[in-house]
């Protein structure tokens, strides 16, 4: 898997095996009649994860093994993460469940408190 849209589509095949409620997320414009149309904010991650059980964010930018992040996608990530999410950057499937598990121990740590 070396294109960034293979990885994600693994990743998105591998959370919904492990049960996870995710979709990808479209960011950016695209031309609709008569101008173009806002989808998500620029440096909004690829993929967004609902974590059982409090409904915890987690958001996952997915990159190749060369990526790097944007300037645009480092802004968002600090924001999202002040405000409770989890952001994390990924590079395959493998890594994606690692953070869904992970934050699912954490959404699970404040459901207890």
């Amino acid at each position: 898997m070396s294109s960034e849209s293979a990885i994600q589509r693994a990743i998105l095949d591998a959370l919904l095996v492990a049960g996870a409620f995710a979709f990808r997320v479209q960011a950016g414009k695209v031309k609709v009649r008569g101008g173009y149309m806002q989808l998500a904010p620029p440096g909004t991650p690829d993929i967004f994860v609902v974590v059982p059980p409090t409904g915890l964010s987690l958001w996952l930018e997915v990159k190749t093994l060369t990526g790097e992040l944007r300037e645009s996608q480092l802004a968002w990530a600090a924001k999202a993460r002040a405000r409770g999410a989890v952001v994390v950057t990924v590079r395959s499937p493998a890594e994606a469940l690692m953070a869904y598990e992970r934050a699912v121990v954490a959404s699970r740590l404040r459901s207890a408190s």
